[in-house]
């Protein structure tokens, strides 16, 4: 991989020319304070004008996914970054750009750190439903495998490049993100969690839909539960 980039930001959008706007500037201001190299692609598989616009306005690729689904933009995403590091985050402003300063400086610390709302610290305001499925979903998952991760289903997250080489993911939405934190665990990787405070959406709507969202969930659980305890693996207590 080139290093000519220190830093790729991948950010899968669909129809969030909207946030995108507000997104974007913000972000490249915090980019440009930290003066580091980097290059920020926006992986979606039906780019509208707005996007577009806003995306050449700062510089910034817009590229179609090469399977529908989140988890097939992060691997579209993976696949076309040239950073040392990649910082994935959603494109709705529920990730804010201010928090890339602690997230930056505490790189070198581990080989993924994850923008967390559930360790000491952290926060996240939604409404109480899905307050709480998130919170059994993640206590079941890690618990579940024996990963002592607190916030598995964090999308904000900073990995090393290298470390995603030869990577093979099969999901392909939002389990993804469980997905690699086991196989992170399989391959022996650093793995940090920061406290993060997490706030809903500003414009349009979510394209979690929570049905097909738990049904991909209970497969995702299966495979990985199978994955993590039929493998020989690296003795590591580095998850935490």
């Amino acid at each position: 991989m080139s290093d000519t980039f220190d830093l790729s930001v991948i950010i899968p959008a669909v129809d969030e020319g909207p946030n995108l706007a507000l997104l974007l500037p913000e972000l490249c201001r915090v980019l440009n304070d930290l003066g580091i190299r980097y290059e920020i692609l926006i992986i979606t598989y039906r780019a509208d004008s707005q996007t577009v616009s806003i995306a050449g306005e700062v510089g910034a690729r817009v590229i179609e996914e090469h399977e529908r689904g989140y988890g097939g933009a992060l691997i579209t995403g993976f696949a076309s970054a040239s950073g040392l590091y990649l910082l994935t985050l959603d494109a709705d402003l529920s990730h804010p750009p201010m928090f890339l300063y602690a997230v930056w400086h505490l790189r070198q610390a581990a080989d993924l750190t994850i923008a967390s709302r559930y360790v000491p610290g952290g926060k996240a305001h939604m409404p109480f439903i899905r307050y709480f499925l998130s919170r059994v979903l993640n206590i079941v998952f890690s618990r579940g495998l024996s990963l002592s991760i607190r916030d598995m289903s964090s999308g904000f997250r900073l990995y090393k490049a290298d470390v995603l080489h030869g990577l093979l993911l099969k999901a392909r939405d939002f389990d993804i993100l469980q997905e690699i934190l086991v196989r992170a665990y399989l391959e022996g990787w650093k793995v940090q969690e920061v406290p993060f405070e997490y706030s809903e959406r500003k414009h349009g709507q979510s394209h979690v839909r929570l049905v097909r969202f738990g049904i991909a969930y209970l497969k995702t659980f299966y495979s990985l539960w199978k994955l993590r305890y039929s493998i020989p693996t690296l003795n590591n207590d580095d998850c935490a």
